[in-house]
């Protein structure tokens, strides 16, 4: 190491106009090249933009709007995919990310399911409470 250090040393001793203009030259070669570089962070960097996952993905994105990730579940051994099992692992992942800062939805069946039995839950309540109160107002006026 200090062998090579030597050696550019003497060469800058030696030559000092020549190293400092190839060094500027080198330096203005590498900022020609970095104006080039360019950044690509979507979907389209990963799949290619004639998918038809890709493009019903970007439909997706217009019409809801942001970035979204999609997790797909599948089910290789022929079952059904909406079993209840299923179902509840998608709840128990839905429920991991929840939490998360920068999540702010979750859509699945099970989420849909769950929609569904709490509306079906309040609307039994409340039948059930206004049944409850017009049986003791039937009661009090006999």
């Amino acid at each position: 190491m200090k062998k090579t250090f030597r050696w550019i040393g003497n060469l800058i001793e030696k030559h000092p106009v020549k190293v400092l203009l190839t060094t500027i030259l080198l330096f203005a070669i590498l900022i020609a090249g970095v104006a080039n570089i360019r950044m690509a962070t979507g979907n389209e960097t990963l799949v290619q933009t004639d998918n038809e996952v890709f493009i019903s993905n970007k439909d997706m994105e217009t019409s809801f709007g942001g970035d979204s990730i999609l997790v797909l579940f599948t089910d290789d051994a022929g079952g059904n995919l909406l079993s209840l099992e299923n179902i509840r692992k998608m709840w128990n992942i839905e429920q991991k990310f929840k939490y998360e800062d920068n999540i702010f939805s979750i859509m699945s069946p099970a989420s849909i399911v769950h929609q569904m039995t709490e509306m079906q839950s309040k609307e039994i309540k409340n039948r059930v409470i206004t049944r409850f109160f017009i049986s003791l107002l039937c009661i009090s006026v006999i």
